[in-house]
């Protein structure tokens, strides 16, 4: 299933520059190992980015005719490189680029319990914050304390106000935070990246 909700322009740029902060990158990346629709746009942004670099400072790049110009090449130019996903079966296993980053798998993430129906697992990662990962119960809804960055659906449902999020679906923090997040009836599992101090974590 090709997710619905994708990453921004804007934070994808700052991914392809390596601008984010390694919590959100991470987040970013799984969502790519799960979307071909991102993962196409990531490519256009990389060959935008080259050229401008390519062509900096003396001649300036016009985005619209390098854009025309990529759209017009085509797949079989050689000039545009689409990453394929791992093709991780995801009703198993964490998303690739999650497992690399923190060690976890699906069947090991190490739940403990904070309220009635909510568990949290931490993983810190260089730099300040790292990823929460939070499995729901049915009814519940999202606890916040730090900032909240990004996050992506694992597994599950999400109500947002009028919208539902599923998994591979990527919400910016200040998306989540609207609406009162709230799982749905086969619950949900998401994971976060949190602008808080590496001893915030676990």
């Amino acid at each position: 299933m090709i997710p619905q909700r994708h990453v921004s322009p804007e934070i994808l740029m700052s991914f392809s520059a390596g601008a984010l902060s390694s919590a959100t990158a991470a987040i970013v990346a799984a969502h790519l190992d799960w979307c071909p629709v991102c993962r196409a746009r990531l490519a256009r942004l990389d060959i935008l980015g080259g050229l401008m670099l390519e062509r900096a400072p003396s001649a300036p790049v016009n985005v619209e005719a390098a854009l025309a110009k990529w759209a017009s090449a085509g797949a079989g130019s050689g000039l545009v490189h689409h990453p394929r996903g791992s093709g991780t079966p995801l009703e198993r296993h964490l998303p690739t680029p999650l497992a690399a980053q923190t060690g976890f798998e699906r069947a090991s993430i190490p739940w403990r319990p904070v309220n009635d129906g909510v568990h949290l697992a931490e993983a810190r990662l260089p730099g300040d914050g790292g990823l929460r990962f939070v499995k729901l119960d049915a009814g519940k809804t999202l606890p916040f304390g730090e900032r909240v960055e990004a996050a992506l659906v694992l597994w599950g449902e999400l109500a947002r106000g009028r919208e539902t999020l599923l998994s591979g679906d990527f919400a910016d923090g200040d998306d989540l935070a609207q609406g009162g997040p709230v799982a749905l009836a086969a619950g949900c599992t998401l994971v976060l990246s949190v602008s808080a101090s590496p001893s915030a974590l676990g």
